[in-house]
């Protein structure tokens, strides 16, 4: 309590000053403000309306967004963490994905099959998919730096694969797919607008009968990944969101990070109408 009442004297005291400083001299009304930005005050903004009455330039305001105002480029972010970490110490990391995998022979694909990941990183779904005689696939990142470390670990059989650097809500192509799997980027969508596009993208580019697999936290996982907030879903949720999408199976899972630490999934399987 003692804390917060230093905290509002000063921000009085400040106030004041600014008063003061813009019946006498304008500069020192700035350089009070000033002050007060960088005491972190300027939050508080007792004497906006007053500034902007005798035509100052609305400084609390516009001080305080630039301070706390943070521009979230996917770009920047996803290729910061791609070229700053190993494969094995981000939160997703498998050494084989086994789900993904077992969900793949149950839908019993034939080899021939159009397949695409997205948001895929450097997944080794890739390889063991390769490994089966699937000879068809399309791996889709933002970043390139996750693409280019995946083909480096594939060698030669890099060559057989289909590598697309796109935000996935940017992406286009001629292309249909028997499968659009997605393990951990739908849930990093939280504008209505995109959760949208990224069901309409699904329903465009798949085929006929085509396949969904997707993988998001659950409403029992983590409410942040990678420094991001995400949206959880249920199986209501998921349901709701596909909901002209045949439903086959969905299920929670336990996924442990590289560090042992416990997030658990939330996996959906859907099929398109024919």
């Amino acid at each position: 309590m003692k804390h917060l009442l230093n905290i509002n004297a000063s921000r009085i005291v400040n106030s004041i000053l600014l008063l003061l400083g813009l019946v006498f001299f304008k500069p020192l009304a700035y350089f009070v403000a000033l002050m007060m930005f960088f005491a972190g005050l300027t939050n508080y903004c007792l004497m906006e309306k007053i500034l902007q009455r005798f035509g100052f330039q609305n400084t609390c305001s516009t001080m305080a967004g630039q301070a706390e105002m943070q521009v979230y480029d996917a770009k920047t972010h996803w290729e910061n963490v791609y070229q700053t970490k190993k494969s094995n110490e981000v939160s997703w990391y498998q050494e084989k994905p086994k789900t993904s995998l077992k969900l793949v022979g149950e839908i019993d694909l034939d080899k021939n099959s159009e397949i695409i990941d997205v948001g895929a990183g450097d997944s080794k779904l890739v390889d063991n998919l390769l490994d089966l005689g699937f000879k068809n696939i399309t791996v889709l990142d933002i970043s390139p730096t996750a693409l280019n470390r995946a083909k480096k670990r594939l060698g030669n059989q890099a060559k057989s694969v289909k590598w697309v650097v796109s935000d996935l809500r940017e992406f286009e192509t001629k292309d249909r797919y028997d499968l659009w799997h997605d393990r951990a980027v739908l849930h990093f969508l939280t504008k209505e607008e995109d959760i949208s596009k990224y069901v309409e993208l699904v329903r465009k580019f798949l085929k006929p009968k085509g396949y969904i697999i997707v993988s998001t936290f659950s409403k029992n996982g983590p409410k942040k990944c990678s420094g991001l907030d995400i949206r959880q879903y249920s199986e209501d949720s998921m349901k709701k969101l596909f909901s002209s999408f045949e439903h086959i199976t969905s299920f929670e899972e336990e996924h442990l990070t590289p560090w042992e630490a416990s997030q658990i999934f939330r996996w959906g399987v859907f099929r398109k109408g024919g």
